[in-house]
């Protein structure tokens, strides 16, 4: 192969990474399989991970600051996100790292907050109805209790 014909791979998997990137933020892990679904070879990956990196186009802890700050006011248990996270390629060990160093609120918290928002948004609702929505969308009863008895 000729070094033109090499730089050219090299360049179209940064524009290809690039491309995804407009998307939605993504793991360096994510990105290695999209390349690689893409028939990139290994060298042109490792090029273009670089650059992203370089450019911090890939960051992994600011792609947890991100999607962290998406979900967390979503009525979504946090062990969901955490799951999610972990499946998006993050090392399990950086996400405790970064959770120490950007710690969430606690489950009861959010799910009191989130049920002053829905009661503002729709005051006829009812507590046993909200209290039903919580536990349907898999936060644990406890904590959705102690929650509830706040409002």
């Amino acid at each position: 192969m000729h070094k033109a014909d090499k730089l050219n791979k090299n360049e179209k998997a940064k524009k290809y990474a690039l491309f995804l990137l407009k998307f939605s933020p993504r793991t360096r892990l994510e990105m290695v399989r999209r390349l690689e679904a893409k028939g990139f070879a290994a060298d042109e990956i490792k090029e273009a991970l670089n650059f992203l990196e370089s450019g911090q186009y890939v960051d992994d802890a600011k792609f947890i600051r991100l999607y962290l700050g998406q979900k967390i006011d979503k009525p979504v248990p946090f062990e969901k996100i955490r799951e999610a996270i972990l499946l998006k390629g993050v090392e399990e060990s950086f996400l405790e790292e970064e959770l120490k160093s950007n710690p969430v609120p606690a489950e009861e918290e959010r799910i009191f907050n989130l049920a002053q928002w829905k009661l503002e948004k729709t005051p006829a609702l009812q507590k046993e109805r909200l209290k039903d929505y919580f536990l349907r969308q898999g936060f644990d009863e406890l904590d959705v209790d102690r929650a509830m008895e706040r409002l």
